[in-house]
């Protein structure tokens, strides 16, 4: 699992909005309904799985598409990935960048 968002240095529960990619999409979300509890809503699409929690979301992304249209490989963004000083594996500056564009383009 690769933590997207929030930014690095900011809390998790900071924002209400946590993005994780990840290879393993059943596995992560067993394991977010044992840490964080079942989500009161929750949305599965292809490219993403949205998780509503009295607190905020969490998306839960097995890819990175639009449209059916990958915009990044995520293989490469986990061959790439950095941990920051908190351990959190976070994806390497140039896809961070890449993906926030993208994605803030795509809203």
């Amino acid at each position: 699992m690769l933590v997207l968002r929030p930014a690095q240095g900011a809390g998790l529960h900071e924002n209400g909005d946590i993005d994780l990619l990840t290879r393993d999409p059943v596995r992560i979300e067993r394991e977010l309904d044992r840490v964080l509890g079942v989500p009161e809503v929750r949305v599965a699409r292809r490219y993403v799985i949205q998780r509503y929690h009295a607190w905020g979301q969490v998306d839960v992304l097995p890819r990175l598409e639009w449209n059916g249209l990958p915009y990044a490989d995520v293989e490469d963004v986990f061959a790439r990935a950095v941990r920051d000083s908190e351990g959190v594996l976070r994806p390497a500056s140039g896809h961070d960048a890449f993906i926030s564009w993208m994605t803030s383009l795509l809203w």
